[in-house]
């Protein structure tokens, strides 16, 4: 399939204190036609708070009757839970409604003997391997043994994948940690694998819980001249929720050194920014960290609301902004966090004629098809322009 012949579609799911990234490849202009599913990264700490996104994502996959829901490639990007828990609710889903989970690509960062096991010592890698009829394929499981890049000299990793000119790229993969045995979850937070999402001239990134020490292995890339291609992508999710404490160099989130951080940003550029919004007890996303990637967006002629911490008042906060950075909560709940609060999809496209879209979308709308046809646009980016001034669509309800 020659390059410019999908639209890509990239929804942000709603995963609570989580994350999920569900990637489609469909026939320009024809959201019907879909050639390419994959998930990357798809982990909650609440079940409760995302039996819609699974089902969501369970009918969208069987949609038409399928005898199996088909994911071309699953990529978690580490360990903890919060990246890879939703994929045992969705098999239980499929279960439920007398179907299967078939999956072409399965692949991983860290390392196998970190991923925690269940009651049967099997841990999600152990289950997801059964879902993969060809595992022994080339390309089919892949995991990591060593610190590396598809842009580094050294250690150099092949692309996860390349469908009608997207090209899946693995940026940063088990990333050394400077820190000590102690600071384990630093340790299993820097191993993330880091995706790059390339089509025609634009790019998406995908960081999972990329912590300073992964960020600054990208910076050297970046001043390298290597990895140009992963400049000035039109969505970044910000790295670990938009954590503070991970982001900074010292990993203290009281007097946080950022100047890795503000150089990862300057040199990024990222036109967007996600973040996987969640009242937890982590306070992600932090309103500092939003700041850093704010300065370098592209504004658009329509307000929209997100949410995020701020830490020297202690309290969650809704803002306003035509500037772009979305969230996964619309608004703070009765109780000052999620009771009652407002939720989205985010959804970012590049269509075949290099048009960039944004759109933001009720949890509770039916279905991939229905969004992909009916979204509540944001702006509209025409291709090829170079200033990349957004130009505004028309709201369409659903």
């Amino acid at each position: 399939m020659p390059p410019g012949a999908v639209d890509l579609y990239m929804t942000m799911l709603f995963a609570y204190q989580g994350m999920g990234n569900l990637v489609t490849l469909t026939k320009p202009g024809d959201p019907n036609t879909v050639y390419y599913n994959a998930l990357i990264d798809f982990g909650s700490t609440s079940y409760y708070e995302c039996d819609e996104t699974v089902s969501f994502v369970g009918n969208y996959l069987t949609k038409g009757g399928t005898t199996n829901a088909v994911l071309d490639m699953v990529v978690i990007s580490h360990k903890d839970n919060d990246h890879w828990s939703l994929f045992g609710r969705l098999l239980e889903y499929l279960n439920h409604i007398g179907k299967s989970l078939v999956i072409k690509k399965l692949i991983f960062g860290g390392y196998y003997g970190t991923y925690s096991k269940n009651k049967n010592g099997e841990n999600i890698i152990d289950v997801l391997y059964k879902c993969v009829p060809n595992p022994t394929g080339a390309g089919n499981y892949v995991y990591y043994a060593a610190e590396g890049s598809a842009y580094a000299a050294a250690s150099k990793y092949a692309e996860l994948d390349n469908y009608g000119g997207v090209q899946f790229m693995p940026v940063a993969v088990n990333v050394v940690a400077s820190v000590s045995k102690s600071k384990h979850d630093i340790i299993v937070n820097t191993q993330s694998l880091v995706v790059a999402i390339l089509y025609l001239t634009e790019s998406m990134l995908l960081p999972g819980d990329a912590t300073a020490d992964t960020i600054e292995y990208i910076n050297t890339l970046l001043k390298g001249g290597t990895a140009n291609a992963i400049k000035l992508p039109q969505m970044l999710s910000v790295p670990h929720h938009g954590a503070l404490r991970t982001i900074a160099s010292n990993y203290l989130a009281k007097d946080p050194d950022l100047d890795i951080a503000e150089e990862f940003a300057k040199a990024i550029h990222a036109d967007n920014v996600g973040a996987s919004a969640g009242f937890a007890t982590h306070h992600h996303p932090d309103e500092t960290v939003l700041s850093l990637f704010r300065k370098y967006s592209i504004t658009r002629p329509r307000d929209h609301d997100y949410v995020s911490y701020f830490r020297s008042e202690a309290k969650w906060k809704v803002t306003t902004t035509d500037d772009g950075v979305f969230t996964t909560y619309l608004t703070v709940g009765s109780d000052g966090k999620a009771l009652g609060a407002e939720k989205r999809r985010v959804l970012f496209r590049i269509l075949a004629d290099g048009t960039f879209k944004i759109a933001l979308l009720p949890v509770n709308q039916a279905g991939l098809l229905q969004m992909m046809q009916r979204p509540i646009n944001i702006a509209t980016f025409p291709p090829k322009e170079i200033l990349r001034k957004f130009v505004a669509t028309p709201r369409i309800v659903p």
